[in-house]
């Protein structure tokens, strides 16, 4: 069995690559900041989804205070990451990938809903595709819609 937990499940582009793993039958693990939201997304996606609260910023949260480099970091630093992560996984079945899924209409700003070319469904597919690479791919890259991307 295949799971994939994936971060901010519950809406926008989070909500599109968790339906779309789900349909390519992975097992999907909703993260969510409200818990209600969360079970909510993970029910409508049925397919044995489950949900978990990942809440950085409450203090209630078993997730409060944790580094997570990503949420700290600058674009330049997260590629850095995912180079440092796939050395780390080398000699595990675990593929790190940096993803661009492109200028998504979502709710991150006003003028991503009003002027990006790609609804959340179109951009979860470089996402998903990241996600399911085959064994033989390589670990540590950078892809967008198109292809690899050059570090």
């Amino acid at each position: 069995m295949t799971v994939a937990l994936i971060t901010g499940g519950n809406r926008g582009l989070g909500r599109a690559v968790a339906e779309e793993l789900a349909e390519r039958g992975m097992t999907v693990v909703v993260g969510a900041r409200d818990a209600s939201a969360g079970a909510e997304a993970a029910r409508q996606l049925g397919k044995e989804a489950t949900s978990v609260q990942l809440d950085v910023t409450d203090p209630a949260s078993a997730f409060y205070g944790m580094v997570v480099p990503a949420y700290q970091s600058s674009k330049a630093a997260l590629n850095n990451i995912t180079i440092a992560l796939a050395k780390a996984l080398v000699d595990t079945p675990i593929k790190v990938t940096s993803v661009c899924p492109g200028f998504v209409q979502t709710d991150l700003t006003p003028i991503n809903r009003d002027q990006a070319p790609l609804t959340a469904a179109q951009a979860a597919t470089v996402v998903a595709t990241a996600a399911v690479l085959p064994d033989d791919a390589p670990s540590g890259t950078f892809i967008d819609r198109n292809r690899a991307v050059a570090w």
